[in-house]
């Protein structure tokens, strides 16, 4: 790394440092974290391990903000800075040049987005560390194409795909663990702590997919591609357990866009996941009960997914996310151009009349009240 690039960086990690110590006092022990800081700048591995599962084990723990999460956004913001400097930097196939525009442009248009979102959240009386805990989702988001191309190009695929798999799978089986609980299928501790991310798992289903299809194509690869098969069918049998009506529209969505990507094998793939999903699930839902899973309650919300989808106001799921999309419509409507900030929090009653308090919803219209 040059000095174009060291010194800038070295001005811009240490100016994250000082606003992140200035906005959260306690992060002044991330000093202590100096040898891991000149690992992030100088490996591009060790951002993207640090990038995913923080991501996973302190970013989505609970609604609130803490040390670890303010820790996690200064790593974030290291690795986002450092990657986005190599990338400027770096010569690339002219088959990157248009992803890394655009994921520059991106990270630059939602970062200039959070930045002026603060005085419209001081503005509406929310408070420094409520912002931050909102903001941090969007800053995530807009670095993940950015530490992804950083890693496509300096990282073996050898290293990160097991990455993916691993956070993808702990993730996957937290998200099961927590929808199974709140839907009555399998009986959980009351103080349990769940991982609530759903975009990991879903991108772990849709790459496994991909690669079982991919990889097929060539006889050395075979094996390889039936283990990603099986990762793709795990993944979607999981959120079937859970009682998932989503997840019947999810296997139908991967193998279309596994036929029209790769139409000269995708007969066959399809046809191997479509049969070892169905087996697989007649299996699983066989022994769900020796697991604790009630077999009755996930299968009975399955069964109602034709009522829900012919009669939606009838559905308590559609009316708990209604009730969530009327809360958002109505705070944006008293803010319609800037917004009430991030901070902002949403109260509603669910249809069995309890109330609820969050900062997010399930409904689009949280972000526009934002």
């Amino acid at each position: 790394m040059g000095k174009r690039v060291g010194y800038p960086l070295l001005a811009c990690t240490a100016t994250a440092g000082g606003a992140g110590v200035a906005l959260f006092p306690p992060l002044a022990v991330a000093t202590a974290m100096s040898p891991f800081v000149v690992g992030l700048v100088m490996s591009a591995r060790l951002r993207l391990v640090a990038v995913v599962f923080g991501a996973v084990l302190l970013l989505d723990r609970s609604d609130g903000f803490d040390l670890g999460k303010g820790v996690y956004l200064v790593i974030l913001l290291i690795s986002t800075v450092t990657a986005l400097f190599t990338l400027a930097g770096a010569e690339v196939d002219d088959g990157w040049k248009r992803a890394k525009s655009l994921a520059i442009t991106a990270f630059a248009l939602v970062f200039g987005t959070v930045c002026v979102s603060l005085p419209v959240a001081a503005l509406n009386a929310h408070d420094v560390q409520t912002w931050v805990r909102d903001i941090a989702p969007y800053l995530m988001l807009a670095a993940a194409p950015v530490i992804a191309i950083d890693a496509a190009r300096s990282v073996p695929r050898s290293f990160t795909e097991p990455i993916l798999v691993i956070a993808g799978g702990v993730t996957l089986i937290s998200l099961t663990l927590q929808h199974a609980k709140s839907r009555g299928i399998v009986a959980l501790p009351a103080d349990a702590v769940f991982i609530t991310d759903v975009m990991l798992p879903v991108a772990l289903i849709i790459y496994a997919a991909a690669q079982s299809i991919v990889r097929g194509e060539s006889p050395e690869k075979a094996q390889r591609s039936r283990l990603w098969t099986l990762i793709a069918v795990a993944g979607v049998l999981s959120f079937l357990l859970a009682g998932s009506r989503t997840a019947l529209l999810l296997l139908p969505v991967i193998l279309a866009m596994s036929f029209f990507s790769h139409r000269r094998v995708a007969h066959a793939r399809l046809l191997g996941i479509g049969v070892g999903t169905l087996l697989a699930l007649v299996g699983a839902f066989l022994i769900a009960p020796t697991v604790g899973f009630d077999r009755d309650v996930a299968t009975e919300r399955l069964r109602s997914a034709p009522a829900a989808a012919s009669s939606p106001s009838g559905d308590s799921s559609f009316s708990d996310r209604s009730a969530q999309a009327a809360e958002g419509w109505e705070e944006f409507r008293k803010a319609p151009i800037f917004g009430a900030g991030p901070g902002l929090v949403f109260e509603w009653t669910t249809p069995s009349g309890v109330a609820r308090r969050s900062f997010t919803t399930d409904a689009s219209t949280a972000t526009l009240a934002k």
